[in-house]
């Protein structure tokens, strides 16, 4: 009897709640699984644009300049295969990372970003899809620039061509499918 006694008065352990889970309001975590879902279909289309540009580049650069030399080595194509699914899914589940990080980033920091577009660019970038799109595209110039990217184009090295278009497409996609599904919350 005791110690039923002593047993009643302990206190129970505490189960834990789903409170965890619940920290985050509606608009966090659709944001975050939207980015992370766009993020991943945008890192594989930049992959697969990048593997294409290799492939091409490479197989002509072995079938025009050394090809008459080197030929096929034990009967296997010296240029590299076309696709990878390594690296695909590689791709996928980093850009599934990075576009839950973006995601948690945007629905955290979106005010403080219209702030600074309203400062900063006289309120031009004053929707959600222009938030997300034009930055990156002038990034994505200044990276070429300063990567000597655009003296490769005009020499005949179209291996950038390919890899600048696959990530407009999939930038705009991406800003554009973050606009459908989540854009209500930041109006």
């Amino acid at each position: 009897m005791e110690n039923q006694e002593t047993q009643q008065s302990q206190p129970k352990p505490s189960v834990p709640s789903n409170d965890y889970y619940t920290k985050f309001d509606e608009k966090t975590i659709n944001t975050i699984k939207i980015s992370a879902i766009w993020g991943g279909v945008s890192a594989v289309i930049m992959s697969i644009a990048g593997m294409l540009a290799v492939y091409y580049f490479t197989r002509s650069l072995y079938t025009n300049m050394m090809g008459q030399y080197l030929g096929n080595y034990m009967g296997q194509p010296i240029a590299p295969r076309i696709f990878n699914l390594g690296v695909l899914l590689n791709s996928a589940i980093w850009g599934i990372i990075g576009g839950a990080v973006a995601g948690y980033i945007i629905a955290k920091f979106y005010p403080t970003f219209v702030g600074w577009q309203k400062k900063y660019v006289s309120n031009k970038l004053n929707t959600f899809f222009k938030i997300l799109f034009w930055p990156y595209l002038v990034g994505l110039a200044i990276s070429m620039v300063m990567s000597g990217a655009l003296n490769m184009m005009n020499s005949g090295f179209n291996l950038f061509i390919i890899i600048v278009v696959a990530d407009l497409i999939s930038i705009y996609l991406y800003a554009k499918m973050m606009d459908k599904n989540v854009g209500k919350y930041y109006q």
